[in-house]
């Protein structure tokens, strides 16, 4: 919970740093806008390296990008609304159901032994049991569903 927590307040610091300046339009010079926005981006690797650090582990380097991404639509998406006043559109609405949907096939299915060490594993599917597998396809007899073979 702990690199969630720090992985969403080093995007509130991030989303500002990179678009807080729009809203003032060009009233800043450019140099004003980089230097503000360095100064802000300090402090959101401050948070951002200690969550993937602690977070690496727990997760995988995969499953922390996937987080850091939708967290990073989030932040936006209440960024945009309040600070930019920007209206969500449906088409911004159902791209973050999208990215929704792409945690949850990245957390609701475990590789299988080998997986991510080495194994050239292009698809694992759930087998008979209900175990997770990885290697090649191979059909199974007609009243099987398709086998994983190494």
């Amino acid at each position: 919970m702990k690199t969630i927590i720090l992985l969403f307040c080093s995007n509130v610091f991030m989303t500002f740093a990179w678009y807080g300046h729009l809203k003032y339009g060009h009233a800043w010079p450019l140099w004003k806008a980089i230097l503000v926005s360095w100064l802000i981006a300090l402090l959101e690797y401050c948070l951002a390296v200690p969550a993937n650090r602690w977070g690496f582990g727990t997760f995988t380097g995969f499953q922390l990008k996937i987080i850091q991404e939708v967290i990073t639509v989030s932040v936006f998406i209440v960024f945009a609304m309040t600070f930019l006043k920007e209206k969500m559109a449906w088409n911004y609405a159902v791209s973050f159901a999208l990215l929704i949907a792409a945690v949850v096939v990245a957390f609701a299915f475990k590789p299988g032994p080998g997986c991510g060490n080495g194994c050239a594993c292009k698809l694992s599917i759930i087998m008979e049991h209900g175990d997770l597998g990885c290697g090649r396809l191979k059909s199974g007899a007609a009243d099987r569903p398709l086998a994983i073979v190494d």
